[in-house]
């Protein structure tokens, strides 16, 4: 014989609710962190080739107050499973032959993690995307990260944003 519960609430002992259940039967975990970062000024015009450059997302329309918009990092409050993306504009950076979008976790690049552009000379517009889920530790920063090869005159764009979410 099968068990039913019936709850619309569950509760922390502290009382503040921790998951609602709808008559649809949706779940809502209010206190999911989560944030959405994106570049509310003009370009960040760029002079470095051949390095790695943190992305300057400097402001968020999403922010459980873990992104910091002047270091442009995200730090994981708790452990688990987080859903991450990006999508980074880049223009003008044409006299190399390749750019990289990546993620770096506490300063080190994720591997097998990375977004390309292989040029072929077809544009001064070149977007980078990815999207994944990754296994994380409490504490890690998180920062979105490009590479542009042989170029000294790009720019990072207001077009984009940086995003997660903590999946469970």
């Amino acid at each position: 014989m099968a068990s039913e519960l019936g709850v619309q609430t569950i509760q922390h002992t502290n009382g503040t609710d921790a998951m609602t259940i709808d008559s649809s039967g949706r779940i809502l975990t209010p206190a999911r962190p989560a944030w959405s970062a994106y570049r509310a000024s003009s370009p960040s015009n760029q002079t470095t080739q051949n390095a790695w450059v943190t992305v300057p997302w400097n402001a968020t329309s999403i922010n459980d107050g873990n992104f910091n918009t002047s270091t442009y990092t995200y730090t994981t409050p708790v452990a688990g499973l987080w859903h991450i993306m990006y999508s980074v504009r880049l223009d003008n950076a044409n006299a190399g032959s390749y750019i990289i979008g990546n993620l770096a976790f506490d300063g080190s690049l994720s591997t097998y993690n990375e977004a390309y552009v292989i040029e072929s000379n077809e544009g001064v517009y070149h977007s980078l995307v990815f999207s994944g889920i990754f296994e994380l530790a409490a504490s890690v920063a998180i920062t979105n990260q490009v590479y542009v090869n042989n170029d000294t005159s790009w720019s990072i764009t207001q077009y984009g944003h940086f995003s997660g979410f903590l999946v469970g």
